[in-house]
């Protein structure tokens, strides 16, 4: 199963400097929760999952025992590549 490509056009709707990261372990890396990499990217909750599942996107990191968090820099890359694809 190939991902959707209209929303792989899709820009995010937040700048990377903007995001307000709440999430951070001991070592200093930041992640987001599911609900800011939906906000980041437009896209729904079954969407996010949908990539996890396909294994499109950011990998998730289980951070809690019923947590799923994205790390920053790995959000970070996955937007740039699809702004290049996009251009």
């Amino acid at each position: 199963m190939t991902p959707n490509t209209d929303t792989a056009a899709v820009a995010p709707s937040r700048a990377p400097n903007r995001l307000n990261v709440k999430l951070q372990d001991e070592s200093g890396i930041r992640y987001l929760d599911r609900q800011e990499l939906c906000e980041m990217f437009n896209i729904s909750l079954s969407t996010a999952e949908r990539w996890a599942r396909i294994k499109y996107g950011p990998r998730p990191v289980k951070i809690g025992p019923r947590r799923i968090g994205y790390k920053l820099a790995d959000v970070l890359a996955f937007s740039e590549t699809r702004q290049a694809a996009a251009a």
